[in-house]
């Protein structure tokens, strides 16, 4: 051969040194093919496994809104006596005002003091009013009227500076006791409560009658929106985001809904998701034809006697509607309460009777008050009449009277499904 020995070495050496390299490259081919394979057969596993797994169904308890649980209800600010108290289970919904704070439609009552002081102090408040505004009214005529005099040389300058003079300080004696009687109209309001949310009355804390400070009043609590708390351990609850669908599904419902994203809540031993509410007819069916009025507020016609027979009967005194002279109330035509084996109808159609009220109360309890009838005209016992009847009523109108609830209601235990 032409080559010698050190050349054969050098050529051995490099022919080494590629076949070592060559096998290096392929070593690390393996481990990246072997990676990527187990990387795939995780992934699978993972897919399978999650496929396997589902959406889970979880039992969920319907608790009043996290944010705004309960609430106490009370005034902190008078002294005086309570003139009534919203009744237990009452369902309750808050005023609706334009922009400027008037109110278009009336909420539901929660307290009131007794306002015959304060609605007397209103009124000499008022009187002040207008008697200051009529003299300024006066005074603003013969300001005028000497302003004219003084320009035909039939009164002097100064008598119209003076009648000036008098007319601008009764403008600003009026403009004060206007100030005094808003300011004080403002305050006789405060001596009500008014339902702060769509809700209900869960507990009364005191009766009618005297109070002598802060104490609790009453309990209410929010009903839409609505809580569905869900027990489960913190890691799963924590890894439940936007991205996660959720289905609640209503007591005695096979329609589902959603939950309002955003307000979700961890909570010690769970989640608690916040979801839309709505009142019902009955069971899961909701209110939605808004042709029909709803009228909630119904009383029995009773005797007004309890210790004696007597015809005398009564009616809840907010039920009773004064026409000038005259006295109506707006019966449930055909509806009576308290009859033995027989309901009352959802839909109702309501009649006008007239009446002639006693000068005699009784106190029922903290959300009524009965006045005895002198004329009773077609009433009879137990007949259905409308507490506190909105305006507009008319003769054989239909009304809704529907079930005392509304679609999720704190204590029901429901089917909450998390995932796809």
């Amino acid at each position: 051969m032409w080559w010698d020995n050190h050349t054969e070495t050098v050529l051995f050496r490099r022919t080494l040194s590629i076949y070592l390299k060559l096998q290096h490259k392929k070593e690390e081919h393996v481990k990246i093919r072997n990676l990527v394979f187990c990387s795939v057969l995780a992934s699978a596993s993972l897919l399978s496994s999650a496929a396997a797994r589902g959406a889970q169904e979880y039992t969920g308890t319907v608790v009043p809104e996290a944010t705004s649980t309960y609430a106490f209800i009370t005034f902190t600010d008078i002294y005086g006596n309570y003139a009534y108290i919203a009744r237990p289970g009452e369902i309750i919904a808050p005023p609706v005002y334009d922009m400027d704070g008037k109110v278009i439609k009336p909420g539901n009552l929660l307290l009131m003091y007794d306002l015959r002081y304060w609605q007397a102090v209103l009124d000499q408040y008022q009187a002040n009013y207008e008697a200051a505004r009529d003299i300024a009214n006066v005074n603003e005529v013969n300001m005028h009227r000497f302003d004219k005099l003084s320009k035909l040389n039939a009164e002097s300058q100064i008598a119209s500076y003076q009648a000036s003079y008098t007319y601008y300080t009764s403008l600003i004696s009026m403009m004060n006791t206007k100030a005094a009687y808003d300011q004080y109209k403002i305050q006789v309001d405060k001596y009500k409560d008014w339902a702060p949310y769509e809700g209900m009355v869960v507990e009364n804390y005191t009766t009618t009658g005297q109070t002598t400070g802060a104490y609790k009043a009453l309990k209410v609590a929010q009903l839409n929106p609505i809580g569905v708390s869900v027990k489960m351990d913190r890691e799963t609850a924590k890894a439940i985001g936007n991205n996660v669908p959720v289905k609640i599904y209503p007591l005695n419902s096979d329609d589902s809904q959603g939950i309002i994203y955003g307000r979700t809540v961890l909570t010690d031993d769970g989640i608690e998701f916040i979801t839309e509410n709505s009142p019902v007819i009955e069971g899961a069916k909701v209110i939605e034809d808004d042709s029909t009025l709803v009228i909630r507020s119904w009383a029995p016609v009773r005797k007004f006697y309890i210790d004696q027979k007597s015809d005398t009967l009564a009616v809840p005194d907010k039920s009773i509607v004064k026409d000038n002279d005259s006295y109506y109330v707006w019966r449930a035509k055909g509806q009576k309460t308290m009859q033995p084996g027989k309901s009352i109808d959802r839909y109702l159609e309501i009649e006008k009777v007239k009446i002639q009220p006693d000068n005699l109360v009784r106190v029922i309890d903290n959300f009524e008050k009965k006045v005895a009838l002198k004329h009773k005209g077609s009433l009879e016992m137990y007949d259905l009449v409308i507490e506190n009847p909105p305006e507009g009523l008319t003769e054989g109108q239909k009304v809704l009277y529907p079930e005392n609830a509304y679609l999720l209601m704190p204590g029901d235990q429901v089917k909450v499904v998390i995932g796809n």
